[in-house]
């Protein structure tokens, strides 16, 4: 990979994390539930830490993952990292993606 698509990749990851209006203190907090938990587990955690949580399984398994109070508009997907298009960031088989 050359050096300026290099930073057209960064550019445009950080223009999708600005386009979900989380802060950076928000995705290390998401990043590090994804660490420390599994999949079927992070409803949990993500709610303690604040965020409001909802999980479908269709058309796959994935969170929405938002900010704010019931009715929120979900900003945030977290699935398994080969149904992402467009990851933000993935760990391990887990893929963090804009809505």
């Amino acid at each position: 990979m050359k050096f300026k698509e290099f930073l057209n990749e960064v550019e445009k990851k950080e223009y999708m994390i600005a386009e979900a209006q989380l802060s950076k203190s928000d995705l290390d907090k998401i990043k590090q539930i994804v660490k420390d938990y599994k999949f079927l587990s992070l409803r949990d955690p993500l709610k303690a830490a604040g965020f409001s949580v909802d999980f479908s399984f269709s058309p796959v398994a994935f969170y929405q993952v938002g900010k704010g109070k019931k009715g929120f508009m979900p900003k945030l997907a977290i699935m398994n990292k080969k149904y992402a298009d467009k990851a933000i960031f993935t760990i391990g088989e887990i893929a963090v993606e804009l809505m």
